[in-house]
């Protein structure tokens, strides 16, 4: 689907995308808990949703900070991982907050979806993201690739200049997917792809 930043968000001012695309960038993936934390968890099982499928590039993620979690969290507890796909996140992340306790043995890996569909007021969101306590945060990078005739100069700021003049053409999955920060930054850019 092609789509461009007017097709879903068309009021927004440029310094609004700006400073939504430095917080979500600054975000990334991250772990959340519904509030305060117990501070030992010695034979404990924590239970960590991660809402997309298993085998995403999130759960790979997600797993990975589980592994890190069970050695340094204190008292060493499991890490028990529950994959629970749709909605973009959006099923997974409902349920993690209808049923998390506050003491810290249930957290949830956070990702693009999470956000955006929360930022973008989908109708499916029933948790409250500024409710939950994040802990653990990753960094969110971009990098696009365009073919060799799109950007014909070794200087970035005139390969910028030809993409504006000749919009290129952009696939997105859709308005809350991982590709609203790409579109953000065209946007910043001026680029106003097809």
């Amino acid at each position: 689907m092609n789509m461009t930043l007017t097709n879903f968000w068309p009021a927004v001012s440029r310094n609004a995308w700006r400073s939504m695309l430095v917080a979500v960038t600054g975000f990334g993936l991250g772990l959340a808990a519904p509030a305060q934390a117990q501070t030992d968890f010695s034979g404990e099982r924590v239970n960590m949703i991660i809402p997309y499928q298993e085998g995403s590039g999130s759960t790979i993620h997600g797993r990975l900070f589980a592994i890190g979690l069970e050695k340094h969290l204190p008292g060493q507890p499991t890490i028990i991982v529950e994959n629970i796909d749709g909605g973009g996140s959006v099923r997974g992340i409902n349920q993690f907050a209808a049923r998390a306790n506050p003491d810290g043995l249930d957290i949830a890996a956070i990702a693009t979806g999470t956000f955006f569909r929360y930022l973008l007021k989908d109708p499916a969101v029933e948790y409250d993201l500024p409710s939950f306590r994040p802990f653990l945060a990753s960094p969110f990078g971009l990098l696009v690739y365009a073919s060799t005739d799109a950007a014909t100069s070794d200087d970035s700021v005139e390969n910028v200049r030809q993409l504006i003049e000749n919009p290129p053409i952009y696939g997105a999955s859709g308005p809350t997917s991982s590709d609203l920060p790409v579109l953000l930054s065209f946007s910043l850019l001026g680029i106003k792809p097809a």
